[in-house]
């Protein structure tokens, strides 16, 4: 899963009017992009009359360890914590996830999404656990919504062209974007360093240097599990694969 191959694909019809182009969009946002649109505000909404909502989906460090909550590895994601995060995050992600579950296919996108969003999640609790040495505050500090993913898919992107010219209120160099945008993360948040998108960045690194050839899920796994009685019915949204 990265950015790096996608640029070709076709967004949305710039023709008609906003509502039409919209409509015309959404038929067209394959399955599991749109569950994590769905889910990413039912659980934003629902965390207003339900904290707990929070507290089970979300990785706290403190809980994840300790607790032994070791599925918000993989449900933090769809946790927003803020609107504007909420709303922020969909925007910058939805055309990058539509653009890559229909180059694949829905089942593969599936496995490579919660494939990268775990390793994310322990490359941030193992951060924690060393910055808690000295802070011990951090953890309880939460990782929630897909910045981590995306600045991991930024920082893969910068690495394979890291002499482009990036343009975020200055001109620079693709290397150093991603930290321009941990620095503005930073800002943003009255200068407390967001570790889960810290941590986005350093699997970044990792994964371009180290793992990106052995972590990506084979697409013959996924068409395995497709033809599977329970993930059959996926086939429907899965026509674009090529081996």
């Amino acid at each position: 899963m990265n950015i790096h191959t996608i640029s070709n694909n076709p967004g949305p019809s710039s023709n008609g009017s906003w509502s039409e182009s919209l409509q015309e969009w959404w038929s067209r946002c394959p399955l599991f992009t749109r569950f994590i649109i769905y889910t990413s505000v039912i659980i934003y909404i629902l965390s207003w009359i339900f904290i707990e909502l929070v507290l089970f989906f979300c990785n706290i460090p403190f809980l994840t360890i300790n607790k032994y909550h070791l599925w918000t590895i993989f449900t933090t994601a769809f946790v927003n914590l803020h609107l504007l995060t909420l709303l922020f995050a969909l925007w910058s992600w939805v055309d990058i996830s539509v653009k890559l579950e229909n180059r694949s296919g829905t089942m593969h996108f599936i496995l490579n999404f919660f494939v990268l969003n775990s390793l994310i999640q322990v490359v941030y609790l193992t951060t924690i656990i060393l910055l808690s040495y000295i802070y011990p505050p951090f953890y309880m500090m939460p990782s929630a919504g897909l910045w981590p993913l995306i600045m991991s898919l930024i920082t893969i992107e910068c690495l394979r062209n890291p002499e482009a010219d990036y343009f975020f209120f200055c001109s620079f160099k693709a290397k150093y974007y991603p930290w321009i945008l941990l620095l503005f993360f930073m800002i943003f948040n009255q200068f407390v360093i967001q570790v889960d998108v810290l941590a986005g960045i350093l699997f970044g690194y990792i994964s371009f240097y180290y793992l990106e050839r052995y972590i990506e899920i084979p697409i013959t796994t996924a068409l395995s599990l497709e033809n599977t009685v329970i993930f059959s019915w996926m086939k429907t949204f899965s026509s674009n694969y090529s081996i």
